[in-house]
C-alpha cells in the first residue's frame, strides 16, 4: 500500500498528464477551427471560479467566447484588442462548436482558474485573470 507522499506524488502526476493531454486536445481542436474558418484571426475566453455568488456555491465555468476576424469592423469590437462577442445569428457554426466543446474540468485541468486565454493559429496565450 503507498503512504501519503507516494499518493501526493501519483496525484501530481496524473494531474500533469492529464494537463497536457487536455492541452494537446484543445490545440488540435483549435487547428480545425482555424482550418475551417480563415477569416477568424484570434479566439478568447476567460475562465474562472467566482469569489462570491450571493450566498450560492462558486463553480468554475467557462464564459462565452470573443473572436477577432478578418473582416471586422473595428468600431464593432467590444474591447480594446478588437475582439467581438460570439453571436449565434452571425456566426452560428462557430457558436455551435463552441457549445459543442464545453466541458469545464477539461478546460480547468489544461487553462487553469482565472484565466484569459487567446488563442490564434500560431500561439496558445494563457494570462492571469482577474474578476473583480
Amino acid at each position: 500500500m503507498a503512504g501519503i507522499a507516494e499518493l501526493r506524488q501519483m496525484l501530481e502526476d496524473v494531474k500533469a498528464q492529464v494537463k497536457a493531454s487536455a492541452l494537446d486536445a484543445f490545440k488540435e481542436e483549435f487547428k480545425g477551427v482555424f482550418e475551417r474558418h480563415p477569416e477568424v484571426l484570434a479566439l478568447r475566453w476567460t475562465q474562472y471560479t467566482p469569489y462570491f455568488n450571493d450566498g450560492d456555491p462558486c463553480i468554475f465555468g467557462v464564459n462565452d467566447l470573443s473572436i477577432k476576424t478578418k473582416d471586422m469592423n473595428p468600431e464593432d469590437a467590444e474591447d480594446d484588442d478588437g475582439f467581438e462577442d460570439l453571436y449565434s445569428k452571425k456566426h452560428p457554426e462557430l457558436y455551435a462548436w463552441w457549445g459543442s466543446v464545453e466541458c469545464d474540468e477539461a478546460f480547468l485541468a489544461a487553462f487553469g482558474d482565472h484565466a484569459k486565454i487567446t488563442v490564434t493559429r500560431d500561439e496558445l496565450e494563457i494570462d492571469e485573470y482577474d474578476h473583480d
